[in-house]
């Protein structure tokens, strides 16, 4: 059920991994904050 829930959620799976692409996701959070501010 696990595995199925990851592959529903591309999303999560980016997050729980520390690869790169969690960094990719957190500065395009920044990215969109500045501006928002």
């Amino acid at each position: 059920m696990l595995v199925e829930a990851t592959c529903s959620h591309p999303l999560e799976q980016k997050q729980t991994k520390p690869g790169p692409k969690t960094r990719i996701v957190d500065n395009a959070n920044i990215d969109l904050k500045s501006p928002v501010n």
